[in-house]
This record gives structure tokens, C-alpha cells and sequence, in this order.
């Protein structure tokens, strides 16, 4: 999507790659089904807990490319300009309850697999 991180990441990692920008009035299912299951495109950069209900949703239309993840993003969370306590009490929290495994139970409590952390990764078109 224009504008949007993957495409940065797609002519760094793979500087010879076309790049397909499409209009950030999509969404990233309908980026997968019209680009890339349509053949429109070969692959497509995108994150893995998407792509797996979109192949759920649609099987044989896609799969993972081999050779694992190209990019490892952050999560964020808002909070007040100049807030630096704030900031610096959000991280250590956060830091501690993933290192004791207290992130991954409760996603895992709730549904949630441990591939939410996965980054993103590659899928093309099932030939």
C-alpha cells in the first residue's frame, strides 16, 4: 500500500523488484486476493497473521515463500508529547512481562498464536 512501511522494505531487501504501490483505500485482503492471487503480482510483503486468515479464508490461493521473514517490526503505543517517565515505565513493563512469558500466555489464553510476533513475510500465488 502507498505509503506504507513494506514498500520501503521491499526495495531495500530487494532493490531489481518492481514495486506495485496500490492506493491505501484497500485493505490488506483485498491487496492479497487482487494482486497477487489474481496474478497481478508474483508476491507480495505482508504480515503473517493477515496472510493466514486470508489463506484460511481463500485455501490454494497463496502460500509462504521459503526462507523466513525479511523484517522484524515494533508495536507502539501512543501516549502524550514530552512524556518520558511515561515512555521509559511502558517499556520496562512491557520488556518484563514478555521476558517472563506473561505476553505470549495471555495471547495464547486468548486465542492468539505464538506467530503474532512473527514479522512479515512473503506470499505469492499458488501455481
Amino acid at each position: 500500500m502507498e505509503g506504507d512501511i513494506s514498500a520501503t522494505i521491499a526495495s531495500l531487501k530487494f532493490p531489481k523488484a518492481r514495486i506495485m504501490a496500490e492506493s491505501k483505500i484497500g485493505d490488506g485482503a483485498s491487496l492479497l486476493m487482487q494482486d497477487v492471487a489474481a496474478g497481478k503480482a508474483d508476491i507480495v510483503l505482508t504480515d503473517t497473521t493477515g496472510a493466514r486468515i486470508f489463506m484460511d479464508n481463500n485455501p490454494g490461493k497463496l502460500r509462504e515463500v521459503p526462507g523466513g521473514a525479511v523484517a522484524l517490526l515494533s508495536a507502539n503505543i501512543a501516549i502524550p508529547k514530552n512524556e518520558y517517565a511515561l515512555k521509559a515505565m511502558l517499556d520496562t513493563a512491557f520488556s518484563y512481562l514478555n521476558s517472563i512469558g506473561y505476553v505470549s500466555s495471555l495471547l495464547k489464553k486468548h486465542g492468539a498464536t505464538d506467530d503474532i510476533y512473527l514479522p512479515d513475510v512473503y506470499y505469492e500465488k499458488v501455481k
